[in-house]
């Protein structure tokens, strides 16, 4: 078993200087960006996902915001980058993969999830825990907002 060794390319370090919710608000930034860019480079692709009905929206939005978050946190980055001591880039690569497949609404919606889910597995990844970086809480903080947001849009 490999232990955990954070990121250390220049953008990781630099990301590493910055506040906790610059972190966050740049990694939904760079969520959205890359959801844009997919979508540009594949018109075709239509994003799905689960609609909740009418009388359900209160419980969707609280499912969505903020319990499934801190699932999918704790189940497609804590286990694959931290737990099952891969190199670094592999458990970024895997989280990703499984955080894109659990997402099969359609195939653009697994495409588009695992390009999120490296945006997600990469900050997770940056973060240090050993010097107060808090990877879960802050991943878990992006995610909750991305998801805010997609609810918001749609």
């Amino acid at each position: 078993m490999v232990p955990f060794q954070p990121m250390q390319d220049p953008l990781s370090r630099w990301l590493r200087r910055r506040s906790a919710a610059t972190f966050v608000v740049l990694l939904v930034a760079a969520n959205y960006v890359v959801a844009v860019l997919g979508y540009l480079l594949f018109p075709a692709m239509q994003p799905a996902g689960p609609i909740f009905e009418v009388h359900h929206l209160g419980l969707g939005l609280l499912l969505t915001v903020l319990v499934i978050p801190v699932i999918e946190t704790a189940v497609f980055q804590w286990v694959p980058i931290r737990k099952l001591g891969l190199p670094c880039r592999w458990g970024i690569l895997l989280s990703a993969t499984l955080f894109g497949l659990s997402h099969w609404y359609s195939l653009s919606d697994v495409v588009a999830t695992f390009l999120i889910g490296l945006v997600f597995a990469y900050g997770f990844a940056v973060r240090d825990p050993e010097n107060g970086g808090k990877p879960f809480l802050l991943v878990t903080i992006a995610h909750a907002l991305h998801n805010s947001v997609a609810a918001f849009l749609a």
